[in-house]
């Protein structure tokens, strides 16, 4: 701030050069204490969160804080002590709040919210535990203008014995209006989709496709006939609104056999500049059926029974910020 005693009104003025960066620098220091900042990071690269070691003491107080009253939560003799899903927030914190310090995303952090968390387990892993040494890492999945403001998503990464557990999404949104679009792009990986090639039109309008490859097929298996199951990734970034400045598609093209073997047949490679769409997601939505997908249950089941269901927030979340490692001002100020 500055003081301008001559001014008759508003004599003490905010210094606006470098306001963002010296809230994320007071920030910083309040989440990560001496850790080095650096502000040109590479919103691209992946984040490191390091390593820590599950302790009983940690889910014990993690559990009291959220109100969780679960029996595999619970520290016994002789008993393995599991960490609730949501307890990976804690794991990851760091990691999970690194990717909205660079400077390329400007925004206030004054103004940040956090719009949600998405937990997953990856398929065969065991839940997280007592004595699980964990690492974590993270990165940026998307940064898009919104009419709200920019919004910031994290993917982070839980790793235990050098085998992925858990995955969790985070998206933030910096509250205002931004025009920054060359700064912005979104990661992702697009929905399954399965193609199914009755005839000959359609084997030959998909090999017409400049980015679709076949792979040397086996000699007993032509595409006629045969559902092709399409698993891409894209990566997407914007010249505004409405318009890409690039998209990138890639991905693989597989075939369930007979025998219930899983093969490629083949595989996507698509990469052009500015565009209004993406032809490649286009064509598969146009042509086939998505797959993989939330099923809703005929009927709704109440989380609450018969009885209503009742939370008690609690006064201060002091508990809270303290077991999660989130000390943010707005959370725990008074």
């Amino acid at each position: 701030f500055t003081y301008h005693p001559e001014a008759g009104y508003s004599p003490i003025r905010e210094v606006m050069e470098g306001r963002n960066d010296r809230i994320k620098e007071f920030y910083w220091k309040a989440w990560f204490g001496e850790e080095p900042l650096d502000l040109d990071a590479d919103v691209t690269a992946k984040f490191d969160g390091g390593k820590t070691t599950i302790t009983g003491e940690a889910i014990n107080d993690f559990v009291h804080a959220v109100g969780n009253h679960g029996e595999a939560f619970v520290d016994r003799p002789g008993k393995t002590v599991y960490a609730p899903m949501d307890f990976a927030i804690v794991i990851g914190w760091k990691a999970i709040t690194k990717p909205i310090f660079p400077r390329t995303i400007d925004g206030d952090l004054l103004k940040l919210v956090h719009l949600s968390n998405q937990f997953r387990m990856i398929p065969g892993a065991e839940p997280l535990k007592k004595g699980d040494e964990v690492s974590t890492t993270a990165q940026i999945n998307a940064v898009i203008n919104q009419e709200a403001g920019k919004m910031v998503e994290v993917c982070g990464t839980l790793v235990r014995d050098g085998k992925p557990v858990m995955e969790v999404t985070s998206q933030f949104l910096y509250r205002g209006t931004y025009t920054d679009y060359e700064n912005t792009f979104q990661r992702k990986v697009e929905t399954p989709i399965q193609l199914y090639l009755a005839t000959t039109r359609d084997v030959a309008i998909l090999r017409s496709k400049q980015w679709f490859s076949v792979d040397e097929l086996p000699q007993n298996i032509d595409l006629l006939g045969q559902t092709l199951t399409f698993r891409l990734q894209s990566l997407v970034r914007y010249k505004n609104k409405a318009v890409f400045s690039s998209i990138e598609t890639r991905g693989q093209v597989l075939l369930e056999l007979p025998t219930k073997e899983i093969i490629q047949v083949g595989s996507v490679d698509y990469e052009t500049g500015e565009s209004h769409g993406n032809p490649v997601v286009d064509y598969l939505e146009r042509n086939g059926q998505p797959i993989d997908q939330p099923i809703n249950f005929e009927n709704s089941i109440p989380l609450s029974g018969k009885s209503p269901l009742a939370l008690r927030a609690p006064a201060s979340n002091e508990n809270y910020a303290r077991v999660s490692g989130d000390y943010n001002p707005i959370h725990v100020s008074r």
